[in-house]
């Protein structure tokens, strides 16, 4: 096993204070036969071009390509095609440009791998001025403590089992190049592709071999592409999305769920798409995934402007919806006191948008899609309990407060 190669790809959009110790971890590896493509997705920091040329110029092992930004999966795709077809190896693993791996990660994963499809290993959670969580990792999620083989099916009764609904392999996956050449796997260019990567990663596979070693160090920061702190501010809309903000209230709040609906339709479809002809599978993803994306799609009702063409997955999220008794969680968000709520909330990121606080509710009462509505019958719905979370949101509470005016 020790001339298997190995190709890691790095996708960098800035995080300079971070890519030093990225690249470092992985210039250390004991395992020598990597290959490592540092991709810059048109980052605007000029020390990150001074970063990825040093290593360049001190290690051959790594090389670069810059492209204009286009995202996370859109970086990862590139790596994905440039291990196979340009510089063909073994194996491929992504390691995020904020994160970094331990010094044996890449030597311990190429001797439990055998003959799987990929090997599934453990991370630690690293915080950086935010608050700490205790959420399990992925791995701690499935209680998977040992060494172990298991099968697609295996995997999705073990999710059915602690009803998970949402799942994203990250970058602790080190997978099998003909296997993702073979799958024909690559990320889509929406929200939360990660999560539509790592189910169809794992539905497909013959073999998984799960290591349960932390050998990953995933940093949770406010300012990173995922955090944990809540916030959704400018900052976090990516560059090039940020165009559509103004179909939106100028809300990156608001656009957000509409980015985060249009990725679930389009995931909900690839999925279905892809496991149509294969009963047993297709009803285990009945009972684990499809139905969130279908809740998720649901949202995209509740918005009048379609920029980004998400409205034509509708349709399908809609006859879904039908057959598995899902809506309660897009029929309180279609509540015109959430959505005042959301505006009243996000009126404190900027000055810009306090200003326009008026003009924004102006805008959400004139939508006729919006209910004037405090109570729901959701008590029959499959997504009842995160119609309730919604209930209980800051937003729909601050929304409520402002109907003795509303109703007027």
């Amino acid at each position: 096993m020790h001339n298997k190669s190995v190709g890691i790809v790095v996708p960098i959009y800035n995080a300079a204070k971070y890519l030093e110790k990225c690249l470092h971890s992985i210039s250390i590896q004991t395992y020598k036969n990597i290959k490592i493509l540092l991709i810059d997705d048109g980052s605007t920091d000029k020390n990150i071009n001074k970063i990825i040329k040093s290593y360049i110029y001190k290690d051959s092992r790594f090389t670069s390509i810059k492209i204009s930004n286009s995202g996370q999966g859109v970086a990862r795709n590139i790596g994905i095609e440039h291990f196979i077809n340009t510089d063909k190896t073994d194996y491929i693993l992504f390691v995020d440009s904020d994160d970094y791996i331990d010094e044996n990660c890449i030597e311990e994963l190429i001797k439990n791998i055998d003959d799987a499809d990929f090997i599934w290993f453990d991370f630690r959670y690293k915080f950086e001025n935010t608050k700490p969580h205790s959420n399990l990792t992925s791995i701690e999620n499935y209680n998977l403590q040992n060494k172990i083989t298991i099968s697609n099916k295996d995997w999705l009764e073990l999710s059915s089992k602690i009803d998970l609904h949402s799942f994203a392999s990250g970058c602790w996956v080190m997978i099998d190049t003909d296997y993702i050449q073979k799958l024909n796997l690559r990320y889509l260019d929406v929200h939360g592709e990660d999560n539509h990567f790592g189910v169809m990663l794992f539905s497909n596979a013959n073999k998984i071999k799960v290591y349960p070693k932390k050998l990953y160090n995933y940093i949770i920061r406010n300012d990173s592409t995922i955090n944990y702190s809540g916030k959704i501010s400018i900052n976090s809309i990516p560059f090039r999305l940020r165009k559509y903000l103004r179909y939106f209230y100028d809300n990156p709040m608001v656009f957000s769920k509409y980015y985060r609906a249009g990725g679930a339709a389009i995931m909900l479809s690839s999925v279905i798409d892809s496991f149509k002809d294969d009963k047993e599978i297709y009803n285990l993803l009945e009972k684990t995934f499809l139905n969130r994306y279908c809740m998720l799609a649901l949202n995209l009702q509740n918005f009048l402007n379609d920029p980004l063409g998400y409205k034509r997955y509708l349709p399908l999220a809609q006859k879904y919806a039908k057959d598995h008794n899902i809506g309660a969680f897009a029929l309180v968000q279609s509540s015109v006191y959430y959505w005042i709520g959301l505006v009243l909330i996000s009126s404190k990121i900027s000055l810009k948008n306090f200003l326009k606080t008026p003009f924004y509710i102006y805008q959400i009462l004139k939508n006729k899609a919006y209910a004037k509505k405090c109570k729901f019958d959701i008590d029959n719905y499959w997504d009842k309990d995160y119609a309730l979370k919604v209930l209980n949101h800051k937003a729909y509470k601050l929304g409520i407060k402002t109907r003795i005016f509303i109703n007027k």
